[in-house]
């Protein structure tokens, strides 16, 4: 947490800078407060969407808790949202093992699960979308494409896994987490099967669909945006900071991309002040989704702690 805002306050102050801070501060004041709030409740929506995958992959895991913990443990993971590839939402895993006793080398491939379908999600919506915004931008979707085909076809050959496995299984040092890894290998082909793929795609295509129209309502503000556009910009900028890898929580590398393709369609539109007008837009997109992410997933991290001292007081 401490390293992702450590990035972020490095990342917007460069970013403020670049964007000319007067012009910034006057296009974001141009907000309105209901239309941030609107947006806010916009990604909540999609936190709700999205839970019905996390019981899914309960589900196919044979995990069962009662709905209210269950919601908790899936906000929760978004406390450390800002960590590289969102990996800190492994958190929900260590809550997983305090709730239900699993292991969590079987419940964290649900994190890696939930990252790949999202990616997929993010795919859909440019292939539905992205005609006329992906011009010199379409290697970021290639490349994601190309990332998670690699992870799936990894996954899926079993032979090449059992041969690594044993191999490494032969020195007893390594006994033991090839044990681990044996386990998380299983549960990660129990929830990424070719037959248990489609589903929860296009739940996190849904889900993130509605941040994409919060992203619209703010930047319609400042312009006429098509919808289409602005999902494909929202998009593509979540996809970019997914391909960095290392920037947590795409810190930087996200806004960068959203601001440049939504600077380059504002001036195709004629928007007066476009570079401020986009900085602004990705500015407040960004604070009603990533920032406020991390503040549900704060509150509901804290209820999660209270509830579990309850428990074994």
């Amino acid at each position: 947490m401490i390293l992702g805002l450590a990035v972020a306050v490095a990342a917007y102050t460069l970013w403020v800078l670049w964007a000319d801070f007067d012009g910034l501060r006057s296009a974001f004041a141009r907000l309105p407060a209901s239309l941030l709030a609107a947006a806010c409740a916009l990604s909540f929506a999609n936190y709700l969407v999205r839970f019905a995958r996390w019981q899914l992959y309960l589900r196919w895991l044979g995990l069962s808790l009662p709905i209210g913990t269950s919601f908790r443990i899936h906000l929760a993971g978004l406390a450390l949202t800002v960590s590289p590839g969102k990996l800190g939402e492994a958190l929900k895993s260590w809550l997983l093992l305090r709730r239900t006793g699993a292991p969590v080398a079987e419940t964290a491939p649900i994190v890696v699960a939930e990252r790949a379908t999202d990616l997929l999600g993010f795919l859909v919506l440019l292939s539905a979308c992205g005609q006329g915004v992906l011009d010199g931008a379409d290697w970021i979707a290639w490349s994601t494409l190309v990332l998670v085909a690699l992870l799936l076809l990894a996954l899926w050959c079993r032979p090449l896994q059992e041969a690594v496995l044993e191999r490494a299984a032969r020195r007893a040092s390594l006994a033991g987490a090839v044990a681990t890894l044996r386990s998380s290998l299983a549960a990660s082909r129990a929830l990424l099967s070719p037959a248990r793929l489609a589903g929860p795609t296009l739940l996190a295509a849904a889900g993130w669909f509605l941040e994409c129209l919060g992203f619209h309502l703010l930047a319609s503000t400042f312009g006429p945006i098509a919808l289409a556009e602005s999902t494909a910009i929202f998009a593509l900028g979540a996809l970019a900071g997914a391909v960095a890898f290392l920037a947590p929580g795409g810190v930087g590398v996200t806004e960068a991309s959203m601001t440049a393709l939504l600077r380059r369609s504002y001036a195709a539109l004629g928007v007066a002040g476009s570079t401020g007008a986009a900085a602004a837009a990705t500015l407040a997109a960004r604070l009603c989704t990533l920032w406020f992410a991390v503040a549900v997933g704060w509150i509901a991290l804290a209820l999660e702690r209270r509830a579990l001292a309850r428990r074994d007081a």
